[in-house]
């Protein structure tokens, strides 16, 4: 079993390289795992943690989950004979009507 200063020192290493620049502020998403890591590691060391503030903006296109959920609803629907046109966006397709 690990001692608690084993997992402080995984901690660090993790949150080293999340908190780098293209990773915490790449989208919403990685930034909240940012700060999920460096909960975890108060949790450990007893420390208040200190979060990284919101970029003023995100490095990624924004696609995280709602896109791909666009993305696999659109290739299922598309096997039923729904009309679709080019995303305007991305390289994917959407129904008629969508916004």
């Amino acid at each position: 079993m690990k001692t608690v200063k084993q997992i402080e020192k995984d901690l660090n290493d993790v949150i080293k390289i999340q908190c780098s620049h293209g990773n915490y502020n790449y989208d919403p998403y990685m930034w909240g795992l940012a700060n999920g890591l460096i909960m975890a590691k108060s949790l450990v060391t007893g420390k208040e943690p200190e979060f990284i503030e919101k970029p003023r903006k995100w490095l990624g296109r924004g696609y995280g989950f709602r896109h791909f959920m666009f993305w696999l609803r659109t290739k299922i629907d598309k096997n039923y004979g729904h009309s679709y046109s080019v995303c305007q966006d991305c390289s994917l397709t959407k129904k008629e009507g969508e916004e």
